[in-house]
């Protein structure tokens, strides 16, 4: 093993490797450079953002950690990404750089992203948002105007006719009158938020030139490829706010007007930046909706849609029966309050009402004081819902420990008969770890146990 101590512009780096990979190497050297460059190009970049403004820990599934501004911690305690991870009385931002490496490079823009979430929740304007009314995205007329929406994004990209982007505003304007108005506020918070975080990401390589052949058409086609291997649901109340707000952010840079500082600092949305870019009258929006659904293939899109959502719909039901018909006591385990970090892979995710199945789970998620984690290594089967909190079940003899007291599961069920207290939980099996120094309450009901954090 070889510690390396260097000075890096402010940053004292320690570098702890041995036999890196060759992209490993790429993606180091990549990353310094880039960091060289956003001294001196980062206002082009993003007015204000600075993406090496705090302590940074790299590192590899080998073993191989680059920290910067802070010393190397020990592997086996860091998670696959932290925005705020606590090494030796320091906040540093960790990243496992092998997570996602399906696609060569998309952990450095992934890197980025991450970063630049920190400067937005810092510094942009942001609203009372709502979860969006998930029926909205249930609905077969809006998932089609919502491909159709996108395939005009997608023509936008290859062709960079503007009128493409009054089409887009005249059919996007006609669908989000038919939205609760919780789920207009949440696609403009989205796309402001995943959105342009990936334009961001893009736009640091491209101004910093130093990743070979950084296309930003190539690479939000690519994000967006990733995004779209979820179900219709997820793509249309998420995933796909990625891409359309990295496109239009794109597409405000490619008509040249100053829009940065008004999206971050007003309550203001693409969407409205796009209707002051292209005023049109009720009579044009109609004409313009009525023709790209004639001529973009909406009762094609609309079919094509119905079918897969009657192919989930059959998926959904053997996940159901698949965890009906596993053995073992059902958990419900509960998130504590304020900010947490998750990171992970799934083998397969699937919406089921409003919670998500994820099978094969591998994923950490954490408190940012690190005093709650829990960590999954391809656990079968669980359902998440929006707040972060799981349900999941468990062997019934799996050991635990409640307030420094080691009991087991079959024990609770047996002996619990109210609601109790606990300052300390603990739980660890071959695909399952929880440690909490959170405080709680644990409870049996119907042959279920729940936890429930403060």
């Amino acid at each position: 093993m070889i510690l390396k101590k260097i000075l890096y512009f402010l940053f004292i780096a320690f570098f702890i490797v041995v036999n890196a990979s060759t992209d490993e190497r790429e993606y180091m050297d990549i990353l310094t450079k880039t960091f060289q460059a956003c001294e001196q190009e980062g206002e082009k970049i993003w007015p204000g953002f600075q993406l090496n403004d705090q302590p940074m820990i790299f590192f590899f599934n080998n073993g191989n950690q680059y920290a910067f501004g802070c010393t190397p911690s020990d592997p086996s305690k860091l998670p696959p990404f932290h925005p705020n991870f606590q090494v030796n009385g320091k906040e540093a931002f960790v990243i496992n750089l092998d997570y996602g490496n399906d696609t060569r490079f998309l952990p450095l823009f992934t890197f980025v992203h991450e970063r630049f979430h920190l400067h937005q929740f810092a510094h942009f304007y942001i609203g009372n948002v709502l979860e969006g009314n998930i029926e909205d995205y249930q609905n077969i007329d809006q998932l089609a105007w919502i491909a159709i929406e996108d395939r005009l994004l997608y023509l936008y990209l290859k062709t960079k006719n503007k009128d493409l982007l009054k089409d887009f505003i005249a059919l996007n304007k006609t669908r989000r009158g038919l939205l609760h108005s919780s789920s207009i506020g949440w696609e403009d918070h989205q796309q402001k938020m995943e959105g342009l975080a990936d334009y961001v990401s893009i736009r640091t390589f491209q101004i910093a030139n130093t990743m070979p052949q950084c296309d930003s058409v190539e690479w939000i086609l690519k994000m967006r490829e990733k995004k779209s291997s979820q179900d219709t649901f997820r793509n249309a109340f998420k995933g796909r706010h990625y891409f359309v707000g990295a496109t239009l952010a794109i597409a405000l840079d490619d008509c040249k007007v100053n829009w940065k500082s008004r999206i971050e600092k007003e309550d203001i949305s693409f969407a409205d930046l796009l209707e002051e870019l292209f005023p049109m009258n009720e009579k044009e929006l109609k004409k313009r909706a009525y023709m790209i659904k004639n001529g973009l293939g909406w009762s094609g899109a609309r079919s094509l849609i119905k079918q897969k959502l009657e192919e989930e719909e059959e998926k959904q039901k053997k996940i159901l029966s698949q965890f009906e018909g596993q053995e073992g006591v059902e958990v419900y385990m509960g998130t504590p309050k304020g900010h947490m970090s998750s990171a992970g892979r799934h083998k397969l995710s699937c919406q089921i009402s409003e919670r998500k199945a994820l099978i094969e789970d591998t994923s950490l998620a954490s408190s940012q004081d690190q005093s709650w984690t829990l960590r999954f290594n391809a656990f079968p089967l669980l359902f998440e819902d929006s707040h972060g909190d799981r349900l999941f079940k468990l062997e019934i003899n799996t050991s635990l420990e409640v307030n420094g007291q080691k009991t087991t599961l079959k024990n609770l069920l047996q002996g619990l008969e109210k609601e109790i207290f606990f300052s300390t939980l603990a739980l660890k099996e071959p695909h399952c770890e929880l440690t909490s120094t959170r405080p709680g309450m644990l409870s049996v009901d119907q042959g279920k146990i729940h936890f429930k954090f403060f």
